[in-house]
């Protein structure tokens, strides 16, 4: 009678070695989600998902004066880089989009010698730049202020010919398979704004409605 094989923990330390490590902090710090970082280096968002919370609750037991558990050094570890990158991923998207809507950004610049009527040789230099983008002030200012400034809902009401009933027919597997799958990316979106939120209440560094200067 053959054994049965234990079951594998997707959590298991064996997996986060260095490289794996490394390469969630460089997908991380590029601004990727947390589905798009695991899939990066070759796991599932869950198990990426269990190891931000362990060290996330390690922080916690930390921040509270108990003594730090060495088996949880790694997802500690984890845990502080990846939120460190998220921030710094942030603030420089948010200044790009500042920079924007400034305009001013030098896209062209050319150089050319002459001499003018007097004989002197003369350098003359040409600079384009970018002009202001309002469209990129009122992003920043719909997802930072959406209480004064995100845009209102609006309600479109659609009828079939003559303003009767639209005939609607679904594929109930086709429907199923997309609902599941939605299920499961909003399961992702909502496990890692949890910990982000987390994590930005946690480390007092990260700036919050701020821009770096360049």
């Amino acid at each position: 009678m053959s054994r049965r094989k234990p079951r594998r923990d997707r959590g298991r330390p064996a997996l986060l070695d260095t490289r794996v490590h490394e390469r969630l902090i460089e997908a991380t710090a590029a601004g990727a989600p947390m589905t798009a970082a695991a899939e990066y280096v070759g796991i599932h968002w869950r198990t990426f998902q269990t190891w931000m919370s362990r060290g996330h609750d390690e922080n916690e037991r930390i921040a509270d004066g108990k003594t730090a558990d060495p088996r949880e050094a790694p997802y500690l570890a984890l845990f502080r880089e990846v939120s460190e990158a998220r921030a710094r991923a942030a603030v420089r998207a948010v200044t790009l989009i500042q920079r924007a809507s400034v305009g001013g950004a030098v896209t062209e610049e050319s150089t050319k010698k002459y001499r003018d009527e007097s004989g002197q040789l003369v350098e003359e230099t040409t600079v384009k730049r970018t002009a202001p983008d309002w469209r990129a002030a009122a992003w920043y200012l719909e997802r930072q202020h959406p209480l004064h400034f995100g845009r209102q809902a609006t309600q479109v009401e659609v009828s079939g010919p003559g303003g009767g009933p639209i005939d609607v027919r679904v594929d109930a597997a086709d429907l199923a398979a997309k609902v599941r799958a939605n299920i499961e990316a909003l399961d992702a979106a909502k496990a890692e704004a949890a910990l982000l939120l987390s994590a930005q209440q946690q480390d007092q560094r990260v700036i919050e409605g701020s821009v770096i200067p360049h």
